[in-house]
């Protein structure tokens, strides 16, 4: 059960940082969502993105962005 709220916790935090960096940004969500979404499966259309970095993992997601030239290690 404790595993659980960990998984549903990532995939509310998620994508309020992501909403967070678009606004601190001036990026338009929805597109930068299709991008990331796009970057990590290779479709446009699929299932939420939090959902697909929790189920890729962080390491594996920040791998998929990082060969799609979309994330920036500092």
């Amino acid at each position: 059960m404790f595993q659980m709220r960990d998984h549903e916790s990532q995939q509310e935090l998620i994508p309020k940082s992501m909403k967070d960096y678009c606004e601190t940004n001036n990026i338009a969500f929805k597109k930068y969502m299709q991008f990331i979404r796009i970057a990590l499966t290779g479709v446009k259309d699929g299932p939420p993105v939090a959902e697909i970095i929790t189920l890729l993992g962080v390491e594996t997601s920040c791998k998929r962005l990082q060969n799609n030239k979309l994330y920036e290690a500092k």
